[in-house]
């Protein structure tokens, strides 16, 4: 299924499976953004290796993935850290940009783009939708967190998921269960 509105016309809502999508799509995307949950959960193969490969092959140069991460209310970066792990191993660079709420938005870039703190702020004051404008200042200045950093190899604590190993569920229902016994 393909959403088009005419008030945002390179703008398109793929409601599919992703990788089946992704594997007979021969279009190439600025952006490809994942939020895939159905809560708690994410389906396994749309955090692995594989999955963020044949993303990455679909970006246009100068192109992004972007997954919005969840982060139960405590602040547990388990689920962010895993994914951002994963996202590493196929991306030169991955970004964090964490929300006011509980979540974290993940981008991973094709190829370096060297400070991205300072690209982000270039693009943010080249950017000309008032909408857009606000979220990237947020970004910026505002993030729970802190502002939009690196993520790194050495914040990495997980291996990252694979087709052949993606413990996506029982990373979430440590999630759930830490959270339900946090007094």
């Amino acid at each position: 299924m393909r959403d088009l509105d005419p008030a945002y016309p390179n703008f398109a809502t793929h409601a599919e499976d992703a990788r089946y999508w992704l594997a007979t799509s021969e279009q190439r995307y600025d952006v490809i953004g994942m939020d895939a949950y159905h809560q708690p959960y994410i389906p396994f193969h749309l955090t692995t290796v594989e999955f963020f490969s044949a993303v990455k092959a679909r970006l246009n140069k100068g192109g992004v993935a972007v997954v919005n991460a969840g982060r139960p209310a405590s602040g547990d970066d388990r689920l962010v850290n895993a994914l951002a792990s994963t996202m590493l191993a196929v991306f030169p660079q991955v970004f964090v940009i964490d929300t006011r709420f509980s979540n974290a938005l993940l981008i991973g870039v094709p190829e370096t783009v060297g400070d991205g703190a300072a690209n982000f702020a270039a693009n943010a004051a080249r950017m000309d939708i008032p909408a857009l404008q606000l979220v990237m200042y947020w970004a910026q200045n505002e993030g729970r967190y802190g502002p939009v950093r690196e993520f790194t190899a050495d914040q990495a604590r997980y291996t990252p998921f694979t087709d052949d190993h993606a413990p996506v569920e029982s990373l979430i229902d440590g999630l759930i269960f830490s959270e339900a016994t946090t007094p």
